[in-house]
């Protein structure tokens, strides 16, 4: 018999290059990866249009593939995708605006709100008052919902929801780590 022996991985809200664990998920390729939720004084922005023209973005329909998204968002011309995909926070690259099923995983851990479900964060760094938790605001995910609108996130009471691309939300950079 072989023992098994887990690794172990870092605790949601560890300080990582950039900014913090923000969530654990299993990518699209099936590894397991972190999210590195960057530095809210860098890279939360405030609201902006997903995209100015309402159009198809055909290779933004990815639920995992955060990155993969925002490239065909700043291929098809966002702005704020390009700026994002441009960022460096502390020398490090590799950032872009969450997929939905990423989101979702930032929902779960990142949750700044106590009393309702999901719960609160069990990580300071991420709950209500601290300035890297996120607002009480809509935050786009880089996932296309229709050939005119993008999903959105709100962490206050983690509803999910689709708005016009041309619509201004908050979006907030993030990126991945293999764990």
């Amino acid at each position: 018999m072989s023992l098994i022996t887990p690794a172990i991985t870092p605790a949601i809200g560890t300080p990582m290059e950039g900014g913090f664990l923000g969530a654990r998920y299993i990518d699209e390729n099936g590894a397991l990866a972190g999210l590195v939720v960057s530095r809210a004084e860098v890279g939360d922005f405030d609201p902006v249009p997903w995209l100015k023209k309402l159009r198809d973005v055909p290779g933004a329909c990815s639920l995992l593939d955060g990155r993969a998204n925002t490239r065909a968002m700043a291929e098809a011309g966002s702005e704020i995708a390009q700026t994002i995909l441009d960022l460096e926070i502390d020398g490090v690259g590799g950032w872009h605006i969450p997929a939905l099923d990423q989101m979702t995983a930032l929902r779960a851990t990142a949750m700044p709100r106590a009393g309702i479900t999901p719960a609160q964060s069990l990580a300071e760094v991420f709950r209500e008052g601290s300035p890297e938790a996120f607002r009480q605001e809509w935050y786009w995910t880089s996932t296309q919902y229709s050939s005119g609108s993008a999903w959105l996130q709100y962490f206050y009471y983690g509803y999910q929801d689709g708005s016009a691309k041309s619509f201004s939300y908050r979006v907030r950079a993030v990126r991945k780590c293999l764990l």
